[in-house]
This record gives structure tokens, sequence and C-alpha cells, in this order.
């Protein structure tokens, strides 16, 4: 009787984890019909003409979105998250790119000289987009909506 109670108590425990994080998770299903229009979808890489200004890609396009209901938030692009930026009726999403990045690690012939160094986060992608891809996050009376807009490619801008 008692390894029947113990196998009992061992099980409730064992399910009662199994059920941790399953109410917090976002949805990332895309939505078939879009509520806003985007047009003048373009995207366009950058790069500073001196040694560490850094380098990017800008995503640009414009919405007619007038329902106060609707708050255009932030944008996935090439396995990247960014914030909007709005400009009138012009969307900006800012995007960082290794090219020309100081890179943040300390390498140096004695071991103790590299403490501090962290290993690189891997997040997971919640879209599988192509290169001309990217989708959209925008809150419809607070509740989070995606959806898949396709851009096309503007000649890269070389600052001096």
């Amino acid at each position: 009787m008692k390894q029947l109670i113990n196998i009992l108590f061992g099980s409730a425990i064992l399910f009662s984890f199994a059920q941790c994080g399953n109410g917090k998770e976002l949805s990332y299903k895309l939505q078939e019909t879009p509520i806003f229009k985007t047009t003048e979808a373009i995207y366009q890489s950058w790069i500073a003409g001196v040694a560490g200004g850094g380098s990017g890609i800008n995503v640009m396009f414009k919405s007619s979105n007038t329902d106060e209901n609707i708050v255009l938030d932030s944008l996935y692009f090439r396995n990247k998250k960014a914030k909007l930026e709005r400009k009138g009726d012009l969307y900006i999403g800012r995007f960082m790119t290794e090219a020309n990045k100081k890179p943040e690690l300390i390498m140096h012939s004695d071991s103790d000289q590299e403490y501090g160094n962290k290993p690189p986060v891997k997040t997971k992608f919640p879209f599988e987009l192509k290169d001309d891809e990217a989708v959209i996050k925008y809150l419809e009376k607070g509740k989070s909506k995606f959806i898949k807009i396709r851009l096309t490619e503007k000649p890269a801008e070389l600052y001096p």
C-alpha cells in the first residue's frame, strides 16, 4: 500500500511540472487576411564609410492604417526582430548586421584575461521566411497578431 501511495504521489508531482509554461506561450499564427494595407514595402542595405561605423538593413513600408485599435508594433526579418518606427504613414524597422561590427569577445593568450566572455545566445526564430519576406506584429485591441509581407530590394546605400 505504501508503494502505491509513493507511485501516485510521484506521478502527481511529475504531471504538475509537465504543465509549467504552457499557458504563457505566444501564438505565432499568421493572419490570412490583413486588416490593414501595406504598400511600397522595400528593404535596403547600408554600410557606414568608416571602420566601426556599422552596417545594417532598413525595412520600410507604408500603411494606410486609420483604425486606432490597431498598433503596428514590430517587424521580423532575416531571423531578427526590430521595433517599428513611425513617420506619418511610413514605418521603418532597423536591423544591425554583423559586418563592420566590433567583436565583443576578448581573445588573449592568457585564458584568465578572457574571463567575462559570454557565449552566443541562440534563440529560436518563430517564422520560416525567405530573404524577401518579413512579418509584421501588430496589436488589435491589445491582442498580438501577425501578417507576412513580401519586400522588394532597393540598391544599397554606401556612405562615404
